[in-house]
């Protein structure tokens, strides 16, 4: 385990003891939004499964989901980490609602090595600015209608 998850993993071990049972639990990583998003890019998503897996076994409790943001890349070896992602239960989401003309591209590399995983935009909302927001939402609408043209495909 790299260093970094080795110190973020004492914080989460600690911290994930005063959360009661009856409290869903996630872990959100970040690629980082101080002057623009992203603020570093990783080669791929090794680290951040890496981090997933050391904070869902240092929890030491249930972990209701994992958020992972996505860059815009659809590269197997981007996406390639993911088939090392131990969620133990909890629901993996990818940070992928971003930069929808490649949307489709990504969401298809990514699912050869995380079958069944929920969507989501790549950070929330908190860090976007009110002038943004009406943007962040039509991405969301183009992910929906990817998804029942994708439900419409299956059942024909």
């Amino acid at each position: 385990m790299g260093n970094y998850a080795t110190h973020n993993t004492a914080q989460i071990r600690n911290l994930a003891r005063h959360v009661p049972e009856s409290i869903p639990l996630g872990f959100h990583w970040c690629f980082g939004t101080f002057g623009g998003w992203p603020r570093f890019a990783p080669d791929d998503l090794g680290r951040a499964v890496e981090l997933s897996n050391a904070a869902v076994e240092a929890a030491n409790r249930r972990v209701d989901w994992i958020h992972i943001p996505t860059l815009n890349r659809s590269d197997d070896a981007f996406y390639r980490p993911l088939q090392n992602l131990r969620p133990q239960g909890a629901r993996v989401f990818l940070g992928m609602i971003h930069t929808m003309p490649t949307f489709k591209e990504r969401f298809e590399v990514a699912k050869k090595y995380l079958p069944d995983f929920g969507i989501a935009v790549y950070c929330g909302f908190g860090r976007q600015s009110p002038s943004d927001v009406p943007k962040v939402i039509q991405d969301h609408r183009q992910a929906m209608q990817f998804f029942r043209a994708r439900r419409a495909g299956e059942s024909a």
